[in-house]
């Protein structure tokens, strides 16, 4: 008799139960949360229909300052509730309604306390999948499948054909993508219209090869034949001597008496000599800084005096002191 009564107490009280745990809603509680939390309601609002996401299926997935992911259901309220530290998350969400083929919605982005709720903008996302085969029709098991779109989000990242040849883009962002295949030289490729919600065959067939430009017979006589001028032109040219500057040695005595006789213009010449092991004399020119008609008229009274003498090497003069004015 007094189970009876119990049974019947608990009868009447499973509907009020039922209802406290409805109205409490899902609610989620990522584990190792720096610091204090904080519980706010996030709202997912489709950003294509304005209107919220609900009946569907969730991922979400903590991305940073902690790594962590779980899987969750929203009714018609299309509401759950999480716990938040004080400086806020990275978080990714995928949602996938239960009366639609492919994926659905899509968000990634920054969540933070600064509300008791917080509305969600999730953007529309499609989902392409297929088969590559080669220009035979055989199945090519790890071809690289890579995509392209012209939306910014959802997830867009290459992936390889498994071992039945099969590929699949579950998170592709609405609009126009395309997808290209490779395997081995060969390529295929295709264009294709993503829906929301909707999944879509998009086979690829690698019909195309990778064509590599090879150097034919006349390409290889040409380049020989510009390479051979490059070196004749080389060799006409005459050889380019650096100046080394010279360590600074001590002057004997006939070099220091006949310094104390030069002009200005034929000192300033002697002293870069003495400074380098010779020196062509439009390097000369450049470093003195004396005009080439008063250069040649000092060069020739150095000269007269015994202190240079000139050599020459095709149609450029090089200069150098003399032994008997280095007293040697």
């Amino acid at each position: 008799m007094r189970t009876a009564f119990l049974l019947v107490l608990v009868l009447l009280a499973a509907p009020a139960l039922a209802d406290d745990f409805l109205d409490a809603g899902l609610r989620l509680q990522p584990p190792s949360l720096p610091g204090e939390s904080t519980t706010v309601a996030v709202y997912l609002q489709a950003t294509d229909t304005k209107e919220p996401v609900s009946e569907s299926h969730l991922v979400i997935s903590l991305l940073e300052p902690i790594t962590w992911s779980t899987l969750a259901y929203v009714g018609e309220a299309g509401e759950f509730a999480i716990a938040l530290p004080q400086t806020g998350l990275l978080i990714e969400i995928r949602a996938d309604r239960v009366d639609t083929p492919g994926k659905d919605y899509y968000y990634r982005g920054p969540l933070s306390p600064t509300r008791a709720e917080l509305h969600l903008p999730v953007y529309p996302v499609g989902s392409v999948t297929g088969v590559v085969k080669d220009a035979s029709g055989e199945l090519v098991s790890g071809a690289y499948v890579d995509v392209r779109c012209a939306g910014d989000y959802g997830v867009v990242e290459g992936v390889k054909s498994d071992e039945f040849g099969r590929y699949a883009f579950e998170w592709l962002p609405t609009g126009s993508c395309f997808i290209s295949a490779s395997h081995r030289g060969a390529i295929g490729y295709a264009e294709v219209t993503v829906e929301r919600g909707m999944l879509k065959n998009v086979p690829l067939a690698l019909d195309k090869r990778v064509t590599r430009t090879k150097l034919s017979l006349w390409h290889i006589i040409i380049l020989l034949i510009v390479l051979l001028i490059i070196l004749l032109v080389l060799r006409r040219k005459a050889p380019v001597h650096l100046s080394r500057e010279k360590p600074p040695e001590r002057l004997a005595q006939r070099t220091k008496d006949v310094m104390e006789t030069l002009k200005a213009t034929e000192k300033a010449v002697v002293e870069y000599l003495l400074k380098h092991d010779g020196a062509y004399q439009n390097r000369v020119m450049r470093a003195t800084s004396i005009p080439k008609t008063t250069l040649i008229r000092v060069i020739d009274s150095l000269e007269k005096k015994r202190i240079i003498y000139t050599i020459r090497e095709g149609k450029i003069k090089r200069l150098q002191l003399t032994d008997w004015f280095r007293g040697k």
